[in-house]
């Protein structure tokens, strides 16, 4: 096995020959299994082992493999960046105008960079492209070179045989419970006051053993060697302006997607130090989050299910490589999956709190990066849906023999008006009366609350029409509202129609989540504003970001869906999910049918976000490859829902001794092979 994987595969006629066997003698154990009916759903197990470890080896090429993208050899970037110094003693490092963005970052704070199309004579290091011509009196460095560094032994660890020879607490038990509690300075007083969960014991059983080692691989594959590769161009960028952000010189641009980013990555070189380890920290964290975060869907996928999702998100390609990648999608996909179990613990105990907490993880994904309005359309498509199932159940109520089809065949007809009542709700009481409408369901709560939160950052949405209605007063109006000229010096008249247009839609919005339920919408709705208006004005440092967020973000990118950046076919997504996320994808659509057949509400809820966010993603101008990961989150869970549910429905209450053997060979086999 160690040759195979130093050579990249099994290799010559033996190589090949093992494997063939292994994969027949995995096929017929998996026989022996399928045979009898109590064994039957024990032949899934060797298939999610093979399926796991082709998992691990992606998860693990896109963890460790960093010598080989984008810098080859054993020389890392950071080496790279000390020869450039070394050579430079001070001076002055030119680089051509091509490289300005891409040098920005790894010589910050370091030496004097100069952009220049001409080289000045002090220059005491110039950096240029192979296909231009050597600026004169320069020789290109060429052929092959290394990096010698001595390496300085660490310092001798202090001796801890002092510690280990210490006399230990004579005593029992209450003894050395005293000892601890003198030693912290604490009465027996009061430990009787200390708080409950100080208290509480907690037990150890398989699910928390098993959550400990998902995480613990989790953590390892997220940040071991975070700084080896070095950053991608989009990375650089990012790196270098949360280095402004630090500095106190960002200014909130659409261009580059919301302010989050750079504001906790910012804070992280405030805290610690600039280097490229550190610029991946913050992603590494959150990749984490994401890891855990099916803990608070527990509920609905099961204790297996949110194993299941966790494990398939430790091992995700895509997660990780994203989790180790300074770029907004993995914040995102938490804010995402936050907003999503805060919403489904709404719908289930109907708190206040689970509101606001939905509110305040919009309010950091509208902050993060502007495919969160393509999210929020799912939400409201999902709870429109949900709503009109609500209403035509509550009307048919009254007759509890009455089957299926009229259920359907009324929600389908309040599907296109479900919205319009949750909005006009204290408008509508003859209606509701006539209808058994008593109270508006809970999700019809949800969905006024993303409705009004909204609807104000879609103002941009506006702009053509303004512009139609000026040219239509005689008004050349061309290129005055695009959000570069008019939030930063617009003309007076400009920013007075603006500002007219946020008033319509903000007072909307206001008023229907007022009407709604007046003091929890203040709060939500103030609390979400709040955290959105400090993070876009740098906290309230930049004004301008005010104009720039609720009209930059939507009217730069629905522009750029015309460019088609990338140029990727409308099927690029169809070619990316199988090769990274094959493990989830083939459960997921089996899950998916089952879902829609026969399936609750919940898994109904996670087709939706996958096939929604798959069709946005496909049909968008734009399509890049970290977009992957909005479809690799709901395609987790809805596996592990499937797994969970397949298990419990087929599963055995306990293995036969006769399927042990055929069930192990079959699992080394099949793990061989892969």
């Amino acid at each position: 096995l160690a040759a195979w994987g130093r050579a990249g595969g099994p290799g010559g006629a033996d190589g090949q020959a093992i494997v063939a066997a292994s994969l027949a003698l995995a096929m017929a154990a998996l026989g022996l299994l399928a045979v009898r009916r109590a064994t039957r759903p024990l032949t899934i197990v060797p298939v999610l082992v093979a399926g796991g470890v082709l998992l691990l080896a992606g998860a693990s090429g896109a963890a460790f493999n960093a010598d080989r993208e984008p810098l080859s050899g054993p020389v890392r970037p950071t080496l790279v960046r000390e020869a450039v110094l070394e050579a430079a003693s001070g001076g002055l490092v030119v680089a051509h105008p091509r490289y300005r963005e891409a040098l920005a970052w790894p010589f910050r704070d370091s030496v004097v960079l100069l952009a220049a199309s001409r080289v000045p004579p002090n220059a005491a290091v110039v950096v240029w492209p192979p296909d231009e011509a050597p600026p004169d009196g320069l020789v290109p460095l060429e052929g092959r070179w290394i990096v010698e560094r001595a390496i300085q032994p660490p310092p001798r660890l202090p001796r801890l045989g002092a510690l280990a020879r210490r006399p230990r607490q004579a005593g029992a038990r209450n003894g050395a419970g005293r000892h601890l509690r003198e030693a912290a300075g604490m009465t027996q007083r009061d430990v009787a006051h200390a708080p409950a969960f100080l208290a509480r014991r907690v037990s150890l059983n398989r699910e928390i053993v098993f959550w400990a080692i998902i995480l613990a691989v989790a953590f390892a594959l997220r940040f071991w060697d975070l700084g080896a590769r070095a950053l991608h161009h989009d990375e650089s960028i990012h790196a270098k302006w949360a280095w402004d952000f630090a500095q106190g010189h960002y200014r909130h641009s659409p261009v580059y997607h919301g302010p989050f980013l750079y504001v906790v990555q910012g804070f992280t070189f405030l805290v610690g130090t600039a280097t490229d380890y550190t610029a991946r920290i913050t992603p590494a964290l959150f990749g984490m989050g994401v890891v855990a975060a099916p803990l608070v869907l527990r509920r609905w996928l099961g204790s297996g299910g949110a194993l299941a999702a966790g494990a398939f998100l430790a091992l995700s390609p895509t997660a990780v490589y994203y989790s180790r990648f300074l770029r907004m999608d993995i914040y995102l996909a938490l804010f995402t999956l936050l907003a999503v179990a805060a919403l489904w613990r709404y719908l289930h105990d109907g708190r206040a709190r689970w509101l606001v907490a939905y509110a305040v993880a919009l309010a950091f994904a509208f902050s993060t990066k502007e495919v969160a309005f393509l999210l929020v359309a799912f939400l409201l498509l999902a709870l429109n849906g949900h709503l009109a199932g609500d209403l035509a159940r509550a009307t048919l109520r009254r007759g509890e023999g009455a089957s299926r089809r009229p259920f359907i065949a009324l929600a389908a007809a309040c599907f296109p008006v479900a919205w319009i009542v949750a909005a006009l709700w204290p408008l509508l009481e003859r209606p509701r009366r006539a209808l058994a409408w008593r109270e508006l369901p809970r999700s019809g709560d949800l969905l006024v609350l993303t409705g009004t939160l909204t609807l104000p950052l879609l103002t941009a949405f506006a702009k053509g029409p303004l512009v139609w209605l000026l040219g239509v007063l005689g008004e050349d109006a061309a290129g005055r509202f695009d959000y570069s000229a008019i939030c930063s010096g617009g003309d007076a008249n400009d920013l007075l129609v603006l500002g007219g247009a946020f008033a319509v839609s903000a007072g909307l919005a206001a008023a229907v989540g007022v009407a709604w339920r007046p003091r929890l919408w203040l709060l939500a709705a103030g609390i979400a504003a709040v955290v959105y208006a400090t993070l876009m004005t740098s906290f309230w440092a930049n004004l301008d970001g005010l104009c720039s967020g609720p009209w930059g973000s939507i009217d730069h990118w629905q522009a750029q869906q015309d460019y088609r950046r990338g140029d990727q076919p409308w099927f690029y997504y169809l070619m990316l999910m199988p090769a990274y996320e094959f493990l989830t994808l083939v459960p997921a659509l089996i899950g998916g049918v089952w879902a829609i057949a026969r399936g609750p509400s919940f898994a109904r809820f996670l087709v939706v976000w996958f096939l929604a966010l798959f069709v946005a993603l496909s049909f968008a101008g734009e399509k890049m490859p970290w977009l992957t990961t909005h479809l690799a989150v709901p395609s987790a869970l809805l596996a592990a829902w499937t797994l969970h549910r397949a298990w419990k429905a087929w599963g055995p209450r306990a293995l036969d001794r006769r399927a042990a053997l055929p069930l192990a060979v079959a699992i080394a086999a099949a793990a061989l092979a892969a």
